[in-house]
């Protein structure tokens, strides 16, 4: 050591990352709601702040604060006002075609957050079994998208689907090909032939099997990107 003072680095890259200064006097801060909210759907949070900020969220949400216009966030960002410029409630609406999981931190203040995001923790891939069995039914066996609704998975746990990941196709007959169709437009989607499998990932949407004359041997599965109920917040 040469006497000389140790310079201590004063910065951190943990602050609010508008550069506005700290806050010296009495303040509010704000809360974590982490819900689902349907396709279509669309709902008032009634919760004042200066900033929102989306911490996880499965797709982009619209958003609008009150005396505020509407604009699509998807996960890692948000908006920060003034704190003079505050809203009184937050309007979210989802303008996909599948539920969408998220996690909202509402209130005063500037929301740290420096963490590489990942939403493993709180979503899932949860395996459906759709049929573990075909015959020879008098009419189509339908394959609804689950998104959206809660399904029990092969241990009986209860899920809420959040998107379908993957359609999987295994046809154990040696003689009968399985015909899969798309529900909204009758197409044919694809043919499984005898003692082969299928799978589609990334599908969303309505399918059906159209049966052959004799009784057929298949397994249908689905995967989906699902959550605990127990983890989502009630909204009144």
């Amino acid at each position: 050591m040469n006497g000389s003072p140790i310079i201590v680095a004063t910065g951190s890259n943990r602050v609010n990352t508008t550069g506005r200064p700290a806050l010296t006097g009495p303040s509010r801060t704000g809360t974590v709601i982490t819900t689902s909210i349907e396709p279509g759907v669309e709902f008032n949070l009634p919760n004042a702040g200066s900033n929102f900020y989306f911490v996880l969220a499965t797709a982009p949400l619209a958003a609008c604060p009150s005396g505020g216009t509407w604009n699509t966030y998807s996960q890692g960002t948000g908006l920060q006002a003034d704190a003079q410029n505050f809203f009184d409630s937050l309007r979210l609406r989802n303008d996909t075609a599948n539920a969408i999981v998220f996690s909202l931190f509402i209130g005063f203040g500037g929301y740290i957050d420096n963490r590489f995001i990942e939403v493993g923790g709180l979503i899932q891939g949860v395996l459906y079994s759709t049929y573990d069995g075909l015959t020879a039914p008098l009419n189509d066996l339908l394959i609804p998208d689950l998104s959206g609704t809660e399904i029990v998975d092969l241990n009986g746990n209860v899920w809420l689907a959040v998107q379908r990941t993957a359609l999987d196709i295994f046809n154990a007959d040696s003689g009968q090909a399985i015909l899969l169709k798309n529900s909204a437009n009758n197409r044919n989607v694809a043919n499984v032939t005898p003692l082969s499998g299928l799978s589609l990932t990334m599908v969303s949407g309505d399918f059906r099997i159209k049966p052959p004359s004799a009784n057929i041997n298949g397994l249908v599965s689905e995967i989906y990107a699902a959550v605990k109920p127990s983890l989502l917040t009630p909204l009144a």
